[in-house]
Formats: C-alpha cells, sequence, structure tokens
C-alpha cells in the first residue's frame, strides 16, 4: 500500500522540518518530538499536524482494506488503534520544554496517556501480525523489528527513570525508526 509510504514520509517531513524551526534550547538528542509539539511554544502547530495527518493518513490507509477483505488480517487493527491515538496526542499537547511553569497539566497527562497506548497498540499489532499472519520467511525479519521496538521501548523506561543516561530524544528516534521501518516492510 502506497498510501502507508505516504503517511510515514509525511511524518518524517514534518519531524525534520519541526527540527529546522525548534529553539537553540530544543536538543535532539535529550528532547521528544513531543516537545516539538508542546504547550506555549509557537511553532507547536507544525509538529500537531504531523502527529494528525499521519494518524489520519495511515488509519484511511488500513482502514478500507480491512473492511473490505474477504479475508480480514486482525492485526491490522491494533495498528489503526495506534494511528488514532498518534492522532490524538497532537490534539493534546505535551508541557512545555523550556520549563514554563504554567500549562495544562490534564493535556499533557492526555498526551502521555494516548502516546503510551499508541505504543502498547503497535507493538501489540506487530507481535500478532509477527505470531500469526506473516509468512514463515518473513517471520525472522518481523521478530527482529519487535525485538527492536521492545528494546527501545525499555530503554526509553530506562531513561525516564534516569537509570540509563541515553538521550530521551535519541531512543525515540530510533522507536520510530524501527515502527516505520516495520510499517514500510509491512505495508508496501
Amino acid at each position: 500500500m502506497i498510501a502507508v509510504g505516504v503517511a510515514v514520509a509525511f511524518f518524517i517531513v514534518t519531524i525534520v522540518l519541526a527540527h529546522f524551526l525548534a529553539p537553540s534550547e530544543y536538543n535532539w538528542k535529550l528532547n521528544t518530538v513531543s516537545d516539538l509539539g508542546s504547550q506555549k511554544y509557537k511553532n507547536a502547530w507544525l509538529m500537531r499536524t504531523g502527529f494528525i495527518g499521519f494518524g489520519v493518513l495511515l488509519s484511511t490507509a488500513l482502514l478500507p482494506p480491512f473492511i473490505y477483505a474477504e479475508e480480514k488480517n486482525y492485526s491490522d487493527l491494533p495498528i489503526v488503534i495506534y494511528a488514532l491515538n498518534v492522532l490524538l496526542t497532537g490534539v493534546f499537547s505535551a508541557a512545555p520544554f523550556t520549563h514554563s511553569s504554567i500549562f495544562s497539566v490534564v493535556e499533557d497527562k492526555l498526551h502521555s496517556l494516548f502516546a503510551q497506548i499508541a505504543g502498547i497498540a503497535f507493538s501489540c499489532g506487530v507481535f500478532w501480525h509477527s505470531s500469526i499472519y506473516s509468512d514463515p520467511n518473513q517471520k525472522i525479519t518481523n521478530f527482529v523489528l519487535f525485538a527492536f521496538i521492545i528494546g527501545f521501548s525499555a530503554l526509553i523506561g530506562l531513561s525516564k527513570k534516569r537509570i540509563i543516561k541515553i538521550g530521551l530524544g535519541l531512543l525515540q528516534r530510533g522507536l520510530y525508526l524501527v515502527s516505520f521501518l516495520w510499517l514500510l516492510f509491512r505495508y508496501t
């Protein structure tokens, strides 16, 4: 499906453009992509558009083929849930990365909640597809990418708890890269 490739390309271009507009205090190794769409940030609209656009493009690429397919691949449903939750992370923004004391805590918590649901749904979809639907020749590639997704997710958790000293932004970008590779491998 070329539409999945378009969704991934759209999101990558948005992230790159948002980096060019980022202020000097933004460090891509330490700050997350969500910080580029955070509250109180004047160029947040760009990254929010990226989250929403990616969610819309990916879910609309996957839903019609699933609905009209005679043989359903149910592992696509968690990926649609992932896409819709990425969309919602663009509706609700993270706390400011510039240490502003005035922001919506509720909006930040909703952003985090939808990001976590997206990650869990994506992981479930990859595992489900890899276990049940993938061709035997593709199983190894699927499981390797799944292992990378779980590995990056675990490292992000360890980084947030300051157990390891690897920048959260660097880890998140690694997770996005592996996720994008899986989407392209699976759907194109």
